[in-house]
């Protein structure tokens, strides 16, 4: 039986509606709400769609949308606010990105990822570092990011070498990732305000770095600081 939330005339699709289940943490949830996301992300088919996260502690694996680590265009994935709704991702393979946008010959994504926080697998500590990537954009154009943190990864925002062109990172935060903001040869146009990388102690790493080639456009700006909190 559909879920009666897909009989509206909106786009919405609550994860919760295919079976995501909040607040445990074992492996059969994990795969359980990784399906859900597939199966919202599914009615996309033809057309845009807004994907719901409700409020809670969501933990899921590698989404792997048609088999493949991106995800497709015009989607919006979207919580109740970066106080109220966390997704942790806890993947079965660390090479694969929590999200990716649709990768291509510089396909028009135009996807939205707002309002929640993102966790990473591997809260870091001395001796422990932080792994796997949060958000990658590669070969891909028009992309929003806003409104959301990211917490707890080796990366937490990766423009690997590929055109990706005309992204936004707007009112965000990146904690505990050895690095922010990763942005390499073909990073084209994009915007970055209104934000601020944390690291604190025994969770070294950097903002922005310095890349080599460097990008060839930056437009923008982000307030980066290190920060060491009491332990």
């Amino acid at each position: 039986m559909m879920p009666t939330r897909l009989l509206r005339t909106d786009t919405i699709a609550n994860i919760a509606d295919f079976g995501a289940v909040p607040n445990i943490n074992d492996a059969p949830t994990r795969a359980a709400n990784a399906l859900a996301f597939r199966s919202a992300l599914g009615t996309a088919a033809g057309g845009p769609r807004r994907i719901s996260v409700p409020a809670g502690t969501w933990y899921f694996q590698q989404i792997m949308y048609l088999n493949n680590v991106w995800l497709p265009g015009n989607i919006e994935i979207f919580g109740e606010g970066r106080e109220r709704t966390f997704l942790r991702y806890v993947p079965t393979d660390n090479t694969i990105p929590a999200f990716q946008f649709i990768s291509g010959a510089a396909p028009l994504s135009r996807g939205i990822i707002r309002d929640l926080q993102l966790i990473g697998p591997v809260t870091p500590s001395l001796g422990v570092p932080a792994v796997g990537v949060g958000v990658r954009l590669l070969n891909t154009q028009l992309n929003c990011l806003r409104d959301l943190e990211i917490w707890n990864f080796e990366v937490g925002i990766d423009f690997p070498a590929g055109f990706t062109g005309y992204t936004a990172i707007e009112r965000f935060e990146i904690n505990a990732c050895r690095t922010g903001i990763r942005m390499r040869d073909g990073s084209n146009g994009a915007l970055i305000s209104s934000g601020r990388i944390l690291g604190s102690l025994a969770r070294v790493g950097s903002g922005i770095p310095p890349v080599n080639p460097a990008p060839r456009r930056l437009d923008g700006r982000v307030t980066a600081r290190s920060h060491h909190p009491e332990q």
